[in-house]
């Protein structure tokens, strides 16, 4: 029996050790562009056209995180949770912060995740579908 999840607009939550592989899902878009009815288990997660799976994910995002200037001054280490949707289409969309670290944290991860180029979308059954993922991305700065 497959269970159903219920998720409303702005989905969102990112984190760089991709928590997604039991909780992503496949997803059937609502009468709202910005719901979507979420079923699990999937085929197949989204992936980079170049491949790499969840840890070809996870190495886009670190490589596009930009520190915080606030950061060097005050720095604070600890993990920022952040939701995104990977819509059929393989575009980024519903980028949130899940679990907060701390403001300036917080945007750096939501920037980091919607630079991530057009995936490969998830699949169920050959057919191209929404999937929301969590990902928690670490910051650590040596103080």
């Amino acid at each position: 029996m497959t269970s159903l999840l219920r998720y409303g607009k702005g989905l969102a939550q990112a984190s760089l050790l991709l928590l997604t592989a039991t909780t992503s899902v496949a997803a059937q878009a609502s009468k709202s562009p910005k719901q979507f009815i979420c079923y699990a288990p999937i085929g197949t997660m989204p992936e980079l056209p170049s491949g790499g799976g969840m840890q070809g994910i996870v190495d886009a995002i670190r490589q596009k995180i930009i520190y915080p200037s606030q950061a060097l001054r005050k720095p604070l280490n600890g993990k920022v949770f952040v939701n995104f949707t990977v819509l059929a289409s393989g575009a980024v969309a519903g980028v949130k912060v899940f679990k907060s670290l701390r403001t300036d944290y917080d945007a750096a991860a939501v920037q980091a995740v919607t630079r991530l180029p057009r995936l490969n979308p998830g699949r169920e059954n050959g057919k191209a579908v929404p999937i929301n993922m969590t990902v928690p991305i670490s910051f650590y700065v040596k103080q």
